[in-house]
């Protein structure tokens, strides 16, 4: 009989679990009870139960922290997560810990047998395996194979363990490569896969092999990182074809010495976590991510969002699509280094959208009932299955908001050229080189600047630079003519005629009294 353990503080919905499943029917019988997180995790970790029915929010300690905790300290069994309607989003981030499923409560009782059958047939399959490496001659030379790629028995791995394995490791380059499916196949067992990629793999030479974590972990010896691609390129068109379903693999970087081994095993494991950038990549390999977006820097990633949105908004105001392409490129950058979880890169999106939607609201308020509704983009995103979906998805978003914002009405079109300046003081500005950019005729923006203002364009921008340079002169530390510069007047007589001419003192005046 497999293990089962119920957690939830409810003792009435644990009551109603034990009594609504024929367990023993199923091949489960209730090993015990876990009345919150923090009990829970203590039960798992004394029980060691092969399944755990968990409820996703607990006083103490929520689900997914438990099933994190567990995992760390070495519990391998499965989980299926309770959840109410609105966690449902939180509960489908649980399933990169290794969850089995999730059930909304309240609990359907077909629904949830399902979900128990399907854990069963899984569990079953990889006591098939490990029943397959027990039985054969090869449990030592696996079990070594493991520690060395690991790195969790360095000491175990002696010369005397590797003689007895018949594993040669007199080699100057070692790589680490991990074969899995793309997703939870039921269909397939892994012990299929394992097998499939041993019988691929008998003709290849100094390329050892062995399995865990449900997944085919690869030791290439004495290869380099060209030849190491070629034999898994071979792999994987080998596997697909086989196999009949996507196949990924992730390749380590290269190490001089068999201690060493652990960090190329710990790059092919980080890689499998960037796959969702990657949609259609067949290989990702550690050597090449490094050269493409500085995987292996040191250095924190720079960049705050705040100035992705405010890029974003700049160019979505004057309908830039290059420029805003071009901004979001620098964004995936970032993202892809920073080395975020799919569900952090989404929320990061969410947040962009929402800004940039109080943005155009504020300014645009016509706007508000064109605009898609913070749920139904937030439920969009969170569909996405890579990123690519994800940043086409957002584009085009971006793209219809840009397009209600240009087609809107003259005034409309001032106040977009007057965001703009607003935001750009500093820069050279023309009124020629703004009806260019915002694809009007400069005279014709000319007259309806004026008539929306009461001002020439000059006479307002000059306003704005004033304005900005009062509040500068303010700070102790800038000299006149740094303040000048900084406003956009590259002539500082000019900037003292011009602020004499609106403030009614001179800036020396003017930061004398502001002292």
């Amino acid at each position: 009989m497999l293990k089962v353990l119920i957690v939830d503080d409810e003792p009435f919905v644990r009551e109603g679990l034990k009594l609504i499943i024929p367990w023993e029917e199923y091949g489960f019988s209730i090993c015990g009870e876990g009345i919150d997180g923090k009990d829970g995790l203590d039960k798992i970790l004394s029980l060691d139960p092969d399944l755990v029915l968990m409820d996703i929010k607990m006083p103490g300690m929520y689900g997914i922290e438990v099933v994190k905790s567990a995992r760390d300290n070495g519990h391998l069994g499965k989980y299926i997560m309770l959840t109410g309607y609105s966690d449902f989003e939180y509960a489908r981030t649980s399933i990169i810990l290794g969850v089995s499923d999730y059930i909304l409560k309240p609990i359907d009782e077909d629904e949830l047998i399902a979900a128990i059958k399907k854990v069963r047939s899984v569990i079953e399959n990889e006591n098939d395996i490990k029943r397959h490496i027990r039985n054969s001659e090869q449990i030592l030379r696996q079990e070594v194979l493991k520690d060395i790629i690991t790195g969790e028995e360095k000491q175990s791995v002696d010369d005397t363990r590797l003689k007895d394995s018949n594993i040669d490791m007199n080699f100057n380059s070692f790589q680490v490569a991990i074969v899995q499916y793309s997703e939870i196949k039921t269909e397939t067992s892994n012990k299929e896969l394992f097998e499939t990629v041993r019988e691929l793999l008998e003709t290849e030479d100094n390329v050892e092999l062995t399995f865990f974590e449900n997944k085919a972990m690869l030791l290439l010896k004495g290869t380099d990182a060209t030849k190491s691609l070629l034999i898994l390129e071979k792999l994987h068109k080998r596997l697909s074809g086989r196999l009949k379903t996507n196949i990924i693999i992730t390749l380590g970087r290269t190490v001089e010495n068999k201690e060493d081994i652990v960090n190329s095993y710990k790059d092919a494991k980080e890689l499998i976590g960037t796959m969702f950038f990657y949609s259609g990549t067949r290989i990702l390999a550690w050597d090449q991510m490094k050269d493409e977006v500085g995987i292996d820097s040191a250095e924190e990633p720079t960049g705050e969002l705040s100035k992705y949105v405010e890029e974003i908004y700049t160019y979505l105001e004057i309908n830039d699509s290059d420029r805003i392409a071009e901004v979001f490129r620098n964004f995936e950058l970032y993202l892809k280094r920073s080395k975020f979880s799919p569900e952090k890169v989404k929320g990061l999106y969410i947040d962009i959208f929402v800004e940039l939607k109080e943005r155009v609201l504020a300014n645009y308020t016509q706007l508000a009932g064109s605009m898609p509704s913070n749920e139904e983009v937030i439920s969009i995103i969170y569909e996405k299955e890579n990123f690519q979906e994800l940043m086409d998805y957002i584009e085009e978003l971006v793209s219809s908001i840009s397009g209600k914002i240009c087609n809107t009405s003259s005034d409309n079109v001032v106040r977009r050229v007057i965001n703009y300046m607003e935001k750009n003081y500093n820069k050279p500005l023309r009124l020629e080189a703004l009806a260019e950019l915002f694809n009007y005729n400069s005279a014709y923006l000319g007259k309806i600047f004026r008539s929306y203002t009461g001002e020439n364009f000059n006479s307002y921008l000059d306003r704005i630079r004033i304005d900005n340079a009062k509040e500068l002169l303010t700070q102790k530390d800038l000299k006149i003519y740094e303040v000048s510069e900084r406003v956009g007047f590259k002539n500082k007589d000019y900037f003292f005629s011009k602020f004499k001419k609106y403030v009614g003192v001179s800036p020396k005046e003017y930061k004398r009294q502001s002292d």
